[in-house]
């Protein structure tokens, strides 16, 4: 536990002594930490997921009203479950996940870039638009299936090479500062 607490004080220390140096009235920087809620088209059943997202960001005010606000995050997933199984082209396994269910799991790092919206200057509640670029970094497909004896079980295939590398989007922002 000691090693693991060493890393958060240097973070916090960093931050201290670099914080006033990199934020000004129209420069900020910070931490990102939110919930990406989706859903996949074309796949029969799909229900909307919610996914954990993380990075850093940082934001431009370039009036008093508008700002324009960019991230990283590594830590960005997407997908959908409920769906009726994709055959896959093995007999063996279609055979097994025919009449069950399929979780399609996408993880990403994602680089949004969104304008924003803010009646206040520091505080209140603010939106925003923008592109949104995901470069894939894994792709599964998760069955809940039944032997015909009745026991439940989870079938993992990865399918990563089957989704195409970048994911273009668009991100909507909800916030209160």
């Amino acid at each position: 536990l000691l090693f693991i607490a060493a890393p958060a004080h240097a973070q916090l220390l960093i931050g201290y002594l670099l914080g006033e140096k990199l934020t000004t009235p129209t420069l900020s920087f910070g931490f990102e930490v939110g919930v990406n809620f989706t859903s996949l088209d074309g796949l029969d059943g799909a229900e909307r997921v919610t996914k954990p997202v993380f990075g850093i960001f940082a934001d431009w005010r370039f009036s008093e009203h508008f700002h324009l606000g960019g991230a990283f995050l590594p830590f960005a997933g997407r997908g959908a479950e409920g769906i009726t199984p994709v055959p896959t082209g093995d007999p063996t396994i279609d055979d097994q996940t025919a009449g069950g269910t399929m979780a399609r799991n996408l993880g990403y790092i994602e680089f949004p870039v969104l304008l924003r919206w803010a009646p206040k200057r520091e505080t209140g509640f603010r939106i925003g638009v923008g592109p949104s670029f995901g470069f894939i970094t894994s792709a599964n497909d998760r069955y809940e299936a039944t032997t015909p004896s009745g026991a439940p079980y989870v079938l993992e295939r990865d399918i990563g090479d089957e989704v195409p590398g970048l994911d273009l989007g668009l991100a909507a922002d909800v916030e209160w500062r």
